[in-house]
């Protein structure tokens, strides 16, 4: 009869053949994955992205979970000799945290040799076309949540960048770049930080190198990148923007001073902050026909704490000057807006490949919402520009003087924010003068809002392309008003409301005919309305008092029926 082992020697037996189990399956790993992920990565790559992808070399250690790919390269354009992409050697060192994360976690990802070919074919095109067209963004995909996770120790060691300029007969180089970041996360995780952050490359012979730093990050916790950008003229790029945006850059000189600031403190999660100010003076965008669009003077954005990984935006003083927009209707009522930001409908076949790997809600819970706030917001010297075929005449009005200020805006608040704007109507005329002042003072959450707002001086007759729409003589005379107005989405308390203090209009006439054959046809000295409160939810008015000084009423009715107003 057998004896029967103790539980020890069972236990130790067991340990053994798990052990030995796990060394087989090491084993088969090493041995298979190679092969198989190489044939599998060229075909499934070149089907997506229908370019020849070639794969020198796979190694993968399954025990450390680390995997080098060697000598890769994506081929150019059908007939190009250069490829459009390839490096000699990717190395992976993923962490055994993405198994019960669901979401890649990487201790380590260094890249040898990159080398990333681009050509400039014409104006607006590239040979890369191909490849923007297939992963368009189908814009009907419903919102996905963002990919989660966490990137340690990153090295881009020798990379070049080649932008063949054809139309120019230029080449540009970025050579010898390096490039070395602790870490990019928006996962909590704490691992080993081995590298320093660190950014060298040459521009078309010109170096930048952003500095060793003095004590290594393990000993200090945190590390920084700055970055240094004085009056870069944007001009010169305007030929390389694509011919499918709807708009043409016309100039630009843009200036920055940043700091990429890694921080890793004991027993908290990592974080990388983006922290300095920008700047873009002189901008002109205009339309694909050279019709001006947007300018501005200057533009000045102060970044306080920008965590975009932690979806989190935190601007000190954002401050525009000498801002021109102009809008317009067409003919057919669109705006043009509408006619330069028509969406083409994408083939659900090129979007599809894009869109499906977006989701990553395996990485856990739901992503945070986005988090923004601005110090101070201050627009200056503005202008409105409105031109409107749709109406006969053709109206041309602009919004000049305008001043936007805002408060300790955020988004998402529950705290008032203060919020002040005001501008001045005037015909798009030299010698035009004044026709309106508009002032709006306000305090507003995303529960509630309310203020005042005052109009003085509007000269009607500049609204008479709009008039004409309805009444048929000439519209002259002035109004003014002064109110608040309320507002709460409250569920326990709803309310949309307008409360005018007063509202006047003086020395109204509606004209008809010309010189000595014009006649009044309605005519009153002031109208006024005072303490009117308009219920919007509760379909309720109000009205305080009515006073009407010196009225004029000339109606006729000809032989057809027709009053002498109606349009």
């Amino acid at each position: 009869m057998p004896r029967s082992l103790p539980p020890r020697a069972i236990l130790l037996r067991r340990l053994a053949i798990a052990f030995a189990a796990l060394l087989l399956f090491w084993a088969i790993a090493w041995l298979a994955v190679p092969p198989l992920l190489k044939s599998q990565a060229q075909q499934r790559l070149g089907a997506l992205l229908g370019r020849s992808v070639s794969i020198g070399a796979v190694e993968f250690r399954p025990w450390s979970l680390e995997l080098t790919l060697r000598d890769v390269a994506v081929a150019g354009p059908e007939g190009a000799a250069t490829p459009l992409l390839r490096w000699s050697r990717a190395y992976v060192n993923a962490d055994a945290a993405s198994l019960w994360r669901r979401a890649p976690v990487i201790a380590g990802l260094e890249l040898d040799g990159l080398q990333v070919h681009l050509t400039h074919l014409a104006p607006g095109r590239y040979d890369i076309d191909d490849l923007l067209e297939r992963f368009k963004p189908d814009p009907k995909a419903p919102p996905s949540e963002p990919l989660r996770f966490a990137l340690y120790n990153l090295k881009i060691s020798d990379a070049a960048f080649t932008f063949d300029d054809r139309p120019a007969q230029r080449v540009h180089r970025i050579e010898a770049l390096q490039l070395a970041l602790p870490f990019l996360s928006n996962l909590p995780s704490q691992l080993e930080v081995t590298v320093e952050p660190h950014l060298a490359f040459r521009f078309d012979g010109a170096a930048f190198d952003s500095g060793a730093q003095a004590v290594p990050f393990a000993e200090r916790r945190h590390g920084e990148l700055k970055l240094h950008l004085a009056d870069l003229d944007l001009a010169q790029f305007a030929a390389y923007v694509p011919a499918t945006l709807p708009l043409r850059l016309r100039g630009g000189v843009l200036g920055a001073d940043l700091a990429l600031r890694f921080e890793a403190p004991e027993g908290a999660d990592p974080s990388v902050v983006l922290s300095g100010r920008a700047g873009l003076a002189k901008l002109a965008l205009a339309e694909p026909g050279g019709a001006p669009l947007l300018e501005w003077s200057r533009l000045e954005v102060g970044l306080r704490d920008v965590q975009p990984l932690a979806r989190r935006v935190a601007l000190g003083e954002v401050r525009l000057e000498g801002a021109q927009v102009r809008l317009a209707r067409e003919a057919d009522g669109r705006l043009q807006l509408q006619r330069l930001f028509a969406a083409e409908a994408p083939a659900a076949a090129a979007s599809a490949p894009a869109s499906a790997p977006a989701s990553a809600s395996g990485a856990g819970s739901t992503a945070p919402a986005w988090q923004a706030a601005i110090d101070r917001l201050a627009v200056e010297d503005a202008r409105l520009l409105w031109n409107d075929a749709a109406t006969k005449p053709a109206a041309a009005l602009q919004f000049e003087a305008v001043k936007l200020q805002g408060e300790k805006l955020a988004w998402p608040s529950k705290e008032p924010m203060p919020i002040t704007l005001e501008a001045t109507l005037r015909r798009q005329a030299a010698d035009a003068a004044p026709a309106g002042h508009l002032r709006i003072e306000a305090r507003a959450n995303e529960r509630e809002a309310g203020g005042s707002v005052a109009l003085a001086e509007l000269a009607l007759a500049e609204l008479a392309p709009y008039v004409a729409q309805a009444l048929l003589p000439r519209l002259e005379g002035r109004a003014a008003l002064a109110g608040r107005f309320e507002w709460s989405a409250d569920s326990a308390a709803p309310k949309t409301r307008v409360l005018l203090d007063s509202a006047t209009l003086d020395a109204l006439r509606l004209v008809s005919g010309t010189g000595r054959g014009a006649r009044e046809e309605i005519a009153f000295k002031q109208l006024a309305l005072a303490d009117a409160r308009i219920d919007l939810l509760g379909r309720e008015v109000e009205l305080g008092r009515i006073t009407l000084a010196q009225p004029t009423v000339a109606l006729q009715r000809d032989g057809e029926g027709r009053w002498n107003l109606a349009s």
